[in-house]
């Protein structure tokens, strides 16, 4: 998986979350470069 986004809507960033709590293997994401941060959605 590979998400290189500038950020977006709350309704998308929710369904992302959804696929990944109902995946049938563990997701696991890694943030990069140092100081970076995987948090931005706008309503």
């Amino acid at each position: 998986m590979r998400l290189d986004t500038p950020g977006g809507l709350d309704v998308s960033m929710r369904s992302i979350i959804r696929d990944f709590l109902d995946a049938r293997v563990l997701v696991v994401a890694y943030v990069s470069p140092s100081g970076a941060r995987a948090a931005s959605a706008e309503r």
